[in-house]
């Protein structure tokens, strides 16, 4: 079910269930999915009554996914609970209300059942490393990909119909794009691994273990072994991926719990894009995922081709192209994507210069939302010279009405054209009389060379908190990074207990003995050229004292933030030859918190 904004009045929409009966001193659980366009933020509560009426509800369960305002465009479980106090009739609310002038929210797969014996639930699984840290013109930090409001405000369209009204101009055979012979320059495409988190939680009167079982584009991955978890309880496993391609890859997870009794709440999946560790984008839309509108013929039978013009800023070889898109309710097809030199005009392109066909169902992004993919090139994709113009042009399969996704403000203008569904040789500007439109297409190069830091860490005598702030070029073992170490001891991080490690991770501290003291620098116990930075994804954090190191930039220790909000209890305390308070998180070393809460 789905309640519609007002743009003058705030909601105040119910939906009460049929007659329910239940036993007294039972408790019960009340689920369901819910997700909002993800740029407004909206309001619902659960309710619960003993007749089927607004004012019998007098019993909140659930408001606000405790307190905070829904933003989330992705589904997602939603849990109430509720311990009937008498057997008899009871009925259950959902009232929406969001502020006025907000947007959409939506409930689904609303269920309604005694608290089982057994049941854990994965309630979400993600990615947490591998995707870039925003630069400039770079205005997201994730990849949800959500409807923007605003378009309705500016009396704008949210579903955009091309025509061929306009003069469009003619494609040629004339290349006037430097393409550089590959190989010429160094290019780096190293591939480093993917941390995932799967979240786990117990809704059973007992403790209960889990095995998960989880594959990549249905390719196995290694099980994991869960914990006992706790009543209410919730466990964060983290799960790591070797991949050996780039792209978008479609990631499913199982879990298996002896004698649970609800098995629907037992899988989850989502889209893992994977990139190179060093690379650039090209980006002339507004540098966020929040999605204006989107175009395409309306028809069914008219196959629909976007492009955009891009102009190098350096010699890099093309790595591949992000673009948002759907495909409705199509779930087979060719996406066809070529990369075209610059014409003899600035307004259509010149020959095909290169050429990927993708059909995975990782890259047919179904339903009305659409996603956000990433579509890799290989080693025979052209290497650009710097200051040339070239096009990426990509072409959807046939039976979708508005593909692409489009931006209608804060746009770099004269880049984005669109392919004439007649004379295919014709492109037009991206204009639906009066005004001009962006696709949200973005071009990935691959840098001649990875970005890196310096880095100086002092050392003493004996134990140290230290961390690594990025990725060392030779590897992560802790003795290329600490050659100092005391051999007879251990490293060792901190997850409840103390566990030795013989590798180290961005984002987590170590304890670490060390035979006298040293300053390690770049230059001389680390190379020269600098440690490689990693994208500064959020630490997951455990009710109680965390270990954790930050990562290439010095940040004050006030401007730590949790999620959810307020987990952070007392001080941030580093250590040299003792504790003491610490006002900054300095790259290399290492930092005890305490949090109230895991997050």
């Amino acid at each position: 079910m789905r309640y519609n904004y007002s743009s003058t009045q705030a909601a105040n929409t119910w939906m009460i269930t049929p007659e329910v009966t239940l036993e007294s001193g039972k408790k019960y659980f009340v689920t369901f999915y819910q997700n909002t366009s993800g740029a407004y933020p909206e309001k619902l509560k659960v309710t619960v009554g003993t007749a089927p009426d607004v004012v019998s509800q007098t019993t909140v369960l659930w408001d606000n996914a405790g307190g905070t305002e829904l933003i989330n465009a992705t589904y997602e479980l939603r849990v109430a609970e509720f311990v009937a106090p008498a057997t008899g009739s009871y009925y259950f609310g959902f009232n929406c209300y969001s502020d006025a002038d907000q947007y959409y929210l939506n409930v689904d797969e609303i269920s309604i059942y005694e608290q089982p014996a057994v049941d854990l639930a994965f309630t979400s699984f993600t990615q947490t490393s591998g995707l870039p840290v925003p630069r400039s013109g770079q205005n997201f930090s994730d990849y949800t990909v959500t409807m923007n409001k605003q378009t309705l405000v500016d009396g704008k369209k949210q579903f955009n119909a091309l025509s061929n009204e306009s003069q469009g101009v003619r494609s040629s055979n004339v290349n006037n794009t430097v393409v550089i012979p590959n190989g010429t320059i160094e290019q780096t495409d190293a591939l480093g691994n993917i941390s995932l988190q799967a979240t786990i939680s117990n809704f059973g009167v007992n403790p209960a273990s889990y095995s998960l079982n989880w594959d990549v584009d249905g390719s196995v991955q290694t099980p994991y072994a869960g914990p006992t978890v706790a009543p209410a309880g919730t466990d964060f496993a983290s799960l790591t991926f070797v991949p050996t391609d780039r792209g978008t890859f479609i990631t499913s997870g199982s879990i298996t719990v002896t004698g649970d009794e609800i098995a629907s709440n037992n899988s989850n999946q989502f889209r893992m894009r994977v990139y190179p560790d060093s690379y650039t984008r090209t980006i002339y839309d507004r540098g966020d995922n929040d999605v204006d509108t989107y175009i395409g013929w309306n028809s069914a039978l008219i196959q629909f081709k976007a492009g955009v013009r891009f102009t190098a800023d350096a010699d890099y070889q093309l790595g591949g192209v992000d673009f948002i898109c759907r495909t409705e309710t199509v779930t087979s097809g060719d996406i066809i994507v070529q990369v075209r030199a610059a014409g003899t005009t600035t307004t259509a392109p010149g020959p095909v210069l290169y050429t990927q066909v993708y059909n995975a169902a990782a890259y047919l992004a179904t339903g009305e939302a659409g996603d956000y993919i990433h579509f890799p090139f290989d080693a025979l994709a052209p290497t650009i010279a710097s200051g040339s113009d070239y096009w990426i042009t990509i072409k959807m399969p046939l039976g979708i009405l508005f593909p692409g996704a489009a931006h209608a403000i804060g746009f770099t203008p004269g880049r984005s054209f669109f392919e004439s569904n007649t004379d295919t040789t014709l492109w037009n500007p991206l204009i639906l009389a009066p005004d001009e439109y962006a696709w949200i297409m973005r071009s990935v190069n691959l840098s001649s060379a990875p970005p890196t830091f310096p880095l100086t860490v002092n050392v003493n005598n004996g134990w140290n908190m230290v961390s690594t702030p990025g990725l060392h070029p030779t590897d992560q073992n802790v003795t290329t990074w600490w050659s100092g170490k005391d051999p007879s001891a251990g490293v060792f991080r901190f997850s409840g207990g103390y566990l030795p490690v013989t590798t180290t991770t961005p984002g987590e501290g170590y304890w670490m003995k060390h035979v006298g003291a040293n300053t390690y620098n770049t230059g001389e116990e680390w190379p020269a050229g600098g440690i490689i930075p990693v994208a500064n994804t959020p630490i997951t954090g455990a009710t109680g004292w965390n270990l954790i190191g930050g990562f290439e930039l010095s940040v004050l220790t006030a401007n730590i933030t949790t999620t959810p909000g307020g987990l952070q209890t007392g001080q941030v305390f580093g250590y040299s030859g003792g504790y003491t308070p610490a006002t900054n998180l300095v790259p290399g070393y290492g930092y005890w918190i305490k949090l109230t809460g895991a997050g």
